[in-house]
């Protein structure tokens, strides 16, 4: 946990004039700092900025509260790290959700405190008195701001790295118990007739594959956090005849799914064969396993002029997300979940990250939509 100076090393002169114009000037401030290089990076759409603006006001009424400590007796609030903490870890999140790094949150929000000293000192005229209490205050304040966020955020992503290594630990537990046991039954099995051994071993042959495609998942994650992505071999090829093949064996997994699929073929493009195949396997399985399965699951490849078409939409069981292209992004994903307070969370979404990024390896989008209770992804690849 981080630590906020104590009362002795807080400035004890009061700075109400300072604390009343940081509450009057909240959108000129706001304005000026999404002016400042870096104020808004990562930030996009108007919903995130809206987010934004809440949480930058929030933060700011907590400074100016902070600020405005003239009775140290009942409201040490500058060196009190409760009001101060919950502001600034809200704050976290908030950057968080909307996928920004740690030097970014620490770059931002010292473009709040410039834009609040530069405003408040444009306000003052000449025969103004030295504002150095303010000045010296409004730092320590903003220091104590910084280390909290930085502090939440970084735990926050820790937990969300924690639960990663959960959810792979578990998908590889999985296979490789199904191959202990058939071992087992063959061990201790002396007279098997000769189709009762394929079954074993063709189950073992599954299990192997299913930890194969964990470690391959491994891998990726690997990757992409060493900032090398994902890497394709394009060759020509039927891209339906993977669509069909990845809905069959996906069908023969969840065998009380109802289907509807549209990829009537050939449809020709240049793509890496297992890695598209791996997206489409990966997207249409997030649909299996959370849909309600009321309605079936729709799976569409559509050749356009420019472009292939891809598309899965399924009545969600989950309630609508909040920011719908967050599911791409484990971590914002989670942040955006401990923001809403729903408790545990069971799906990070490994599975949709990898897909997005060998659809970006293919020089494609991939983007997710709402409309009431239905969720549609949608990918588009260049030929």
């Amino acid at each position: 946990m981080h630590e906020t100076k104590s009362p002795a090393d807080c400035p004890q002169d009061p700075c109400p004039a300072l604390a009343a114009f940081i509450r009057d000037q909240a959108d000129a401030i706001f304005l000026r700092w999404t002016e400042v290089p870096y104020a808004d990076a990562g930030v996009s759409g108007g919903a995130a900025l809206h987010r934004f603006r809440h949480e930058v006001n929030a933060l700011l009424e907590v400074v100016a509260n902070s600020v405005d400590n003239r009775n140290p007796g009942e409201n040490r609030v500058a060196c009190e790290p409760a009001s101060l903490s919950v502001g600034a870890e809200r704050y976290a999140l908030t950057h968080l959700t909307c996928g920004l790094t740690e030097l970014q949150l620490v770059l931002v929000l010292q473009a709040l405190r410039k834009a609040v000293l530069e405003l408040w000192m444009e306000s003052l005229n000449e025969a103004s008195a030295q504002p150095a209490a303010g000045i010296l205050r409004l730092n320590l304040i903003f220091d104590n701001a910084l280390a909290a966020a930085m502090d939440h955020y970084c735990r926050i992503r820790d937990r969300c790295h924690g639960l990663f290594m959960k959810k792979l630990a578990h998908d590889l537990r999985n296979p490789l118990g199904g191959i202990e046991l058939t071992t087992q039954v063959l061990q201790q099995s002396a007279h098997l007739a000769a189709a009762d051994i394929d079954k074993l071993a063709s189950g073992i042959s599954r299990s192997a594959g299913n930890a194969v495609r964990v470690t391959d998942e491994i891998y990726d994650i690997g990757s992409m956090r060493d900032g090398l992505g994902i890497v394709v071999n394009p060759v020509e090829l039927d891209v339906a005849a993977l669509c069909r093949k990845a809905a069959d064996e996906l069908m023969s997994r969840y065998p009380g799914q109802a289907l509807s699929l549209d990829a009537a073929g050939p449809i020709m493009g240049a793509f890496d064969e297992a890695r598209i195949a791996q997206a489409f396997f990966n997207l249409i399985s997030y649909a299996f396993r959370h849909t309600d399965r009321q309605q079936p699951v729709q799976v569409s490849l559509l050749a356009l002029p420019d472009a292939l078409l891809f598309s899965v939409r399924y009545l969600s069981a989950l309630p609508a997300p909040d920011d719908a292209e967050a599911m791409f992004a484990p971590m914002r994903r989670y942040a955006s979940h401990v923001l809403s307070k729903k408790g545990p969370i069971s799906e990070l979404g490994i599975d949709l990250l990898i897909a997005r990024e060998i659809i970006v390896a293919h020089e494609g989008e991939i983007n997710a939509f709402v409309d009431q209770e239905w969720m549609t992804f949608e990918a588009r690849l260049p030929v």
